[in-house]
């Protein structure tokens, strides 16, 4: 899978806003490698957190809050939740993805 093709739309939405966990998901589904959805949203979510390109965390009253732990921390709780919602999301999850600011950097230049 090319990652950054399948991320482009993600970062890009990221410059404005924080972004659904569902997104990624989506960008998973749409670049079909001979694996589930579920194996490319894996592959995606450890490609950008091992990157630096994204954080994961949640939204609290004082705005996005990222999760600590390490990469396979951090994608074990994400599968756990996308567990939990039968991998259908549709904004019911908990979990948030912010660009950081290499995210921002790239974002800026495949948007133009």
């Amino acid at each position: 899978m090319n990652e950054m093709k399948a991320l482009r739309d993600v970062l890009i939405e990221g410059l404005d806003d924080w972004v659904p966990i569902d997104q990624l998901l989506w960008a998973a589904g749409e670049y079909p490698a001979g694996r589930t959805r579920q194996e490319r949203l894996v592959e995606l979510l450890r490609y950008a957190l091992s990157s630096g390109l994204i954080e994961v965390g949640e939204l609290m009253e004082t705005g996005f809050v990222a999760w600590t732990g390490d990469v396979d921390e951090q994608v074990r709780r994400v599968t756990a939740d996308l567990d939990r919602l039968d991998w259908a999301p549709q904004l019911g999850s908990s979990v948030w993805l912010s660009n950081t600011a290499k995210g921002d950097e790239l974002a800026r230049w495949n948007s133009g």
